[in-house]
């Protein structure tokens, strides 16, 4: 329906059928009305989980006149991004709601919508409880600091890799030809190295992962 004065459309009640590339059909339906009203309202404050299992949210109402409804939505993580239709709704009464079971070692986050009268929704007010696991990476590269050599054998001292990735990390020294592995501090020998020109890295490992190698330095060995 358009409006009689500006002939813009008032009101749409519209349905619809689309195909994807399965060429499966999905209806849908749309409906919309304009408002003069496009202020949201304020944000609930105050909002707390309990630490008691069944968890509780509760919080202050709007202070907003016109507020209406409360939307309630429970996401993992920090809730950064998340909107009104994000995660899994809560049931809200008054000024609480009941927060389901979920597993342990996981962050979580509710979020609360304050909805006026005309369907404008809120900056989120929220309350988040549970821990985030540590995040385990693959360590930093690795320094070399200097090389000597002998009759059939390389010594490297390096500095160790400045970010372990927040785990145990072990070291590896290669050459073109072998490599010694396992040691946790500096610093590393090969031995049984032929004579001539080459090269040597270090490359740091932790359960995550290996990390980059550090810059490879030439060596001679006699």
């Amino acid at each position: 329906m358009n409006d009689p004065v500006t002939g813009l459309p008032d009101t749409v009640d519209m349905s619809f059928t689309q195909y994807c590339f399965d060429k499966i059909p999905q209806a849908g339906t749309l409906k919309g009305q304009a408002r003069s009203d496009v202020t949201a309202p304020a944000a609930p404050t105050a909002a707390k989980v309990s630490a008691t299992i069944p968890r509780k949210v509760t919080w202050k109402a709007s202070a907003s006149k016109d507020a209406k409804t409360v939307v309630a939505r429970l996401v993992q993580g920090t809730g950064a991004s998340a909107t009104a239709q994000s995660g899994a709704p809560l049931t809200v009464s008054g000024t609480t709601a009941t927060v389901p079971s979920v597993p342990s070692g996981q962050q979580y986050t509710v979020l609360l919508f304050s909805v006026d009268a005309a369907g404008n929704v809120s900056k989120p007010a929220t309350a988040r409880f549970g821990s985030a696991p540590a995040l385990v990476t693959a360590p930093s590269r690795p320094t070399i600091t200097a090389v000597t050599s002998g009759p059939g054998t390389i010594t490297v001292s390096f500095t160790p890799s400045a970010n372990n990735g927040g785990l145990p990390t072990s070291y590896t020294l290669s050459d073109s030809h072998t490599e010694v592995t396992g040691i946790t501090s500096p610093p590393l020998t090969l031995t049984g190295v032929p004579a001539g020109n080459g090269f040597v890295y270090v490359t740091p490992v932790n359960a995550a992962g290996e990390g980059k190698a550090s810059y490879s330095v030439a060596v001679t060995v006699e």
